[in-house]
């Protein structure tokens, strides 16, 4: 869905009405356009151009900056018009407000100036060492940075009106923004190297983090150019010199989203914007120097987007509305209102009624005699070298070319197409006329068959009865694509195939195929999917690129194979996209299908797809055994003894965890503060290994609250160092931030697709330089990687896995395994977070609860 924007700012600026009011000798007042324009507010132009454009926190003043003479202006929204304006002695590089309002702030000139003015004007002047390009303020600390073309960052204390020391860039040799996080003591600076260093104003010893934006080959020649925080302080952005935006969660260097401009300019400007008060949407305002675009911050959707005829250099939003700012080289400050985002504010509500008026008289331009053609298929055309002549005219991510010289064009390439054409054409009317008299109806089709296929089969499965609400919804879209007349030709006419797929991913699509052949349902076959292109990964050896180095005792082939992912781990969302390209594999196919067991009905599996193809089709019917049995099975013995079920705790298993404990905290906390015991139980664990090795709370999770009650009264006076939260384990995501996450005897009770989002889950709930403690039993045979009570005699769903068969899920999970050993059957582990693809900027401690 694209947004409706309407440009406030169209049009002639009044010296040029009244330069041609006076050349034409004709009154201003009968002419109808004139009668027409929109101006928003009085004199909101400069003589030449705008650079920087701010609106103050209170909202009631919008600051903007220009050209020539070089000169600030300050605009009183509530008067809608210009309060005052003051001359400078250089073209104002950035401006920065000092409080809520208008009367105290700051700009950086031209000539290494830095000028701080006043209400009743300019208060002092002084000069950095080197040219500047951005400076930024920490209100909290009052300190003024100023980054520039050198690698130090130059730090001014407002308060006592002297220089601190500079922070020195570590990767980078000089800088292009520099922004502060809204709530907490970190400043980030962006530049060359395709680098981001974010520093803690606590501890300036050495950077807090370092984003590495592009890793691209060419990364050292790419610079970044903006970056921003969003309100929140949970999200961060970062526009390159090469047109591409990224969007980070701050606790991972994985992109949430990406945004090419398609322009190969520079990100000249970069903003979040909220939708207003009763919205959680979040947006991103980015711009080059001919377009900006407003897209979702999460999704990466376009939302809007707005070319611009000069060349644009700032971009600001009015707060929760869809007023937006824009400094360019024009006379008039751009003025653009899109209503999907917000209501038009308070001081111009009167804009609501206009744009709605606008809609209804609007009109559209048609572009009749024009052909749309992309890069690709210009050089397709061979035309590469009508780029930037008069034939081609520049339109979003191609070009607009008259549709006679594409046509001359076209049939030089092909001379032979239009008979083509003309053969085609007279052979559908003739097998028109070759109707039979009594027509059979047939429901296959001739063209894209596999998507008519899986579109009857989408259709179908939300028809059932007790389907859920998103399969009926997708069913519902699927019938209206079979039914709708408009999109008959797609499985009539050749002219609509779907191409088949390359070479490059030609495997993966036969995987997909072959899962729903084999009666995969939809809901699962994701999962299923991915852990089948998983098995091949594991075979080449170069799982996450660390599976023979991790478990070196793993043989896992010789194969060669090269995965690549886009996006987080492919078990993350059902919606996301997987890239595959096999080189060879003629080697040792055997190596990496090892992984077999049997279940207590004597059924052997002889891979892990046939399992997970079982788990998949009868997940819901394990869990209410088990929760059945948890309830049922256990009346009455909720207690130490219950636990280890029927057998009293084993002090050697206490004495083991808190050496093991120790082993996974040497090196990598110095002190940790939180806990939390996963699958708890009775808090037998948490009282004997936990609350002795941390020095703050523990957090108990267990699905059944009978158990968390008795736990209570177990742990005694140490309860009140801890919280107890009762849900479903394979649903359960961590609202804050852990130094130290157990779990023991847990994983056995749940399927493999839910321990793989378990611990995805509880990595994103890990401080900096957390750890996952795992302890589960180990099969005590040889000949089997896995054993599954299915429920058997046990009356239970309850699965004993190798530790090979778990290190399949870990990797899976994104994690790696730093420590591993055997102890008295079972399996004890530690994890951690893949430490190139998951960074924190927070430091460690601090909540990071989603």
């Amino acid at each position: 869905m694209h947004w409706e924007v309407y440009n406030l700012s169209a049009g002639k600026s009044l010296p040029q009405w009244l330069a041609e009011s006076k050349k034409k000798k004709q009154s201003l007042r009968s002419n109808e356009d004139f009668r027409k324009r929109i101006d928003l507010i009085q004199d909101f132009e400069f003589n030449v151009a705008s650079s920087r454009v701010k609106v103050s926190p209170d909202g009631q003043y919008v600051l903007s900056t220009g050209i020539y003479a070089p000169e600030l202006r300050i605009f009183d929204l509530k008067e809608l018009g210009m309060k005052c304006s003051r001359g400078l002695d250089s073209e104002v590089v950035d401006l920065q407000l000092l409080s809520e309002d208008w009367k105290k702030l700051v700009m950086l000139l031209h000539d290494r100036t830095l000028e701080f003015h006043s209400q009743y004007g300019r208060h002092h002047r002084l000069r950095v060492p080197k040219c500047g390009r951005s400076i930024t303020y920490d209100s909290e600390s009052c300190t003024l940075f100023v980054g520039g073309s050198s690698q130090e960052v130059y730090r001014l204390d407002l308060e006592a009106g002297t220089f601190l020391t500079p922070i020195e860039m570590q990767r980078m040799s000089e800088v292009n923004e520099v922004v502060t996080h809204p709530r907490l003591p970190i400043v980030s600076c962006c530049g060359d190297g395709a680098v981001v260093e974010s520093w803690d104003l606590r501890d300036q010893t050495s950077p807090l983090q370092t984003l590495k934006v592009d890793d691209a080959s060419t990364s050292e020649s790419i610079q970044v150019t903006r970056c921003a925080y969003s309100g929140n302080g949970m999200f961060f952005a970062a526009g390159t010199s090469e047109g591409i935006v990224r969007v980070y969660d701050l606790r991972s260097s994985r992109p949430l989203a990406q945004r090419d401009h398609m322009n190969d300019y520079a990100i000249t400007s970069l903003c979040f914007h909220g939708c207003g008060p009763e919205s959680s949407d979040l947006l991103v305002a980015s711009s080059d120097k001919k377009s900006i675009k407003v897209w979702g911050a999460t999704t990466g959707s376009m939302k809007a987007s707005v070319e611009s005829q000069s060349v644009v250099n700032d971009v600001s939003f009015y707060p929760n509305s869809g007023l937006m700012f824009v400094a360019n080289d024009h006379q008039r400050i751009g003025l653009f209102f899109i209503p999907s985002i917000g209501l038009a504010p308070s001081w111009c509500s009167f804009l609501d009624n206009i744009t709605e008026e606008l809609e209804e008289s609007k009109q559209k331009t048609v572009f009749e005699d024009f052909q749309f053609v992309t890069k690709d298929q210009l050089e397709q055309l061979g035309a590469t070298e009508l780029v930037g002549t008069k034939y081609l005219q520049p339109y979003m991510h191609g070009f607009f070319m008259d549709y006679r010289l594409h046509a001359k064009l076209k049939a030089a390439l092909d001379p032979f197409a239009f008979e083509e054409y003309r053969k085609q054409k007279v052979k559908e009317r003739l097998e028109a006329k070759r109707t039979m008299r009594t027509r059979i109806r047939n429901n296959k089709v001739d063209v894209n068959p596999s998507f008519h296929e899986q579109l009857q089969l989408t259709a179908e499965e939300g028809s059932g009865v007790g389907a859920s609400k998103k399969r009926k919804e997708a069913a519902d879209k699927a019938k209206r694509i079979l039914q709708d007349q408009r999109f008959q030709a797609l499985f009539a006419d050749p002219d609509f195939t779907i191409e088949a797929p390359t070479s490059v991913n030609t495997c993966v699509v036969g995987v997909r195929e072959s899962l729903i052949k084999s009666g995969v349902t939809t809901a699962f076959a994701p999962f299923a999917f991915a852990v089948a292109v998983y098995l091949d990964r594991w075979r080449a050896d170069l799982l996450m690129g660390q599976a023979s180095r991790n478990c070196p005792e793993y043989d896992a082939g010789v194969v060669n194979v090269t995965v690549r992912l886009r996006g987080s781990c492919p078990l993350r969302s059902s919606s996301r996209e997987f890239e595959r390209s096999t080189t060879a594999c003629a080697e040792n196919r055997h190596a990496g299908n090892d992984i077999h067991g049997v279940d207590d009905s004597g059924r052997e599996y002889s891979s892990l797809s046939e399992l997970w193809l079982l788990q998949g089709q009868q997940r819901d019917k394990f869990y209410k055994v088990n929760e059945n049995w948890w309830v049922k099975g256990y009346e009455g013995r909720v207690s130490l003894e219950g636990t280890m079920i029927g057998d009293e705790a084993s002090q050697e298993d206490v004495q083991h965890s808190q050496d093991f404990l120790r082993k996974a905290l040497e090196g990598m906390l110095d002190d940790p503060c939180s806990a939390l015991d996963c699958g708890a139980g009775i808090g037998r664990v948490t009282k004997a290994v936990l609350l002795p090795a941390v020095t703050g709370s523990v957090t108990l999770v267990d699905q059944s609250e009978r158990w968390l009650q008795t736990a209570k009264k177990y742990l005694e006076c140490e309860a009140d160092r801890c919280h107890f939260i009762q849900c479903r384990l394979e649903t359960y995501r961590p609202s804050s931030s852990f130094d130290v996450i157990w779990i023991q005897w847990t994983l056995q009770y749940l399927t493999d697709e839910d321990v793989v989002h378990l611990l995805q889950n509880l990595s994103a709930g890990l401080t900096s330089q957390g750890v996952i403690v795992l302890k589960e039993n180990n099969m005590s045979q040889d000949s089997f990687s896995f054993h599954m009570d299915t429920p058997g005699k046990e009356g239970r769903f309850d699965m004993t896995r190798s530790p090979k068969h778990l290190h399949v899920l870990v990797e899976l999970a994104g994690l790696r395994v730093t420590h591993m050993e055997l102890w008295d059957e079972c399996s004890c582990w530690v994890l951690r977070c893949v430490s190139e693809e998951v960074q924190e900027l927070a430091p460690d401690g601090q909540d990071q609860g989603q």
